[in-house]
C-alpha cells in the first residue's frame, strides 16, 4: 500500500492539465492522472484483501492516513472521467469508503476524513456537471445565434 502511496504522492502534483509545465516535460498529465488512478485501484485491492484475511478494524492508523489520498483520487476520476474503467473505479472508491466508516468507531479522524471526502464529492459531482451544462449551452448556443456585434459609445 505504501508504495502505491508514494506513487500518487509523487504524480499528484502533475495531474492537472493547467498546472502542467509548459513545454511538457515527461509523459504529460494523462499518464499522471492514469498512474494515480491505478495506484489508488491498488490501494483498494490490497485494503479488500486484508478485509479478507484480517478485517478492517485491524487496520492501523498508518494505514488510514493513506485511504484518504486514494479516496480523493477515485472520486476525481469518477466524477471527471467517462472512461471504460468506471465501474472498477466504483467499486474500489466504495471498498475505501466502506473501512473509513468502519474505521470511524474505532478512530475519529477516520469519520472527519470521510465526512470531508463525502463532501468533496458533492460539491465536485455538482460542479463538474454545472460546468459541462455551462459548455454545452454554450456550444448549442454559438452554433444557432450570432454573437451580437459591440456598439461604439
Amino acid at each position: 500500500m505504501e508504495y502505491h502511496y508514494l506513487l500518487i504522492l509523487v504524480h499528484r502534483p502533475w495531474t492537472s492539465r493547467k498546472l502542467h509545465p509548459f513545454p511538457l516535460q515527461g509523459r504529460g498529465y494523462r499518464h499522471a492522472r492514469e498512474t494515480c488512478v491505478q495506484s489508488a485501484c491498488s490501494i483498494a485491492k490490497c485494503l479488500a484483501q486484508f478485509e479478507i484475511q484480517h478485517g478492517s478494524r485491524s487496520l492501523d492508523v498508518e494505514t488510514l492516513q493513506i485511504l484518504p489520498s486514494a479516496a480523493l483520487i477515485l472520486i476525481f476520476s469518477a466524477v471527471c472521467e467517462s472512461s471504460s474503467g468506471q465501474s472498477e473505479v466504483l467499486i474500489n472508491l466504495n471498498t475505501i469508503l466502506r473501512a473509513l466508516d468502519e474505521l470511524s468507531n474505532t478512530y475519529d479522524c477516520a469519520r472527519q476524513h470521510l465526512d470531508g471526502l463525502l463532501h468533496v464529492q458533492q460539491r465536485w459531482y455538482l460542479s463538474y456537471r454545472t460546468g459541462v451544462a455551462k459548455r454545452n449551452s454554450e456550444a448549442s448556443r454559438g452554433a444557432t445565434e450570432p454573437h451580437p456585434k459591440r456598439q461604439r459609445v
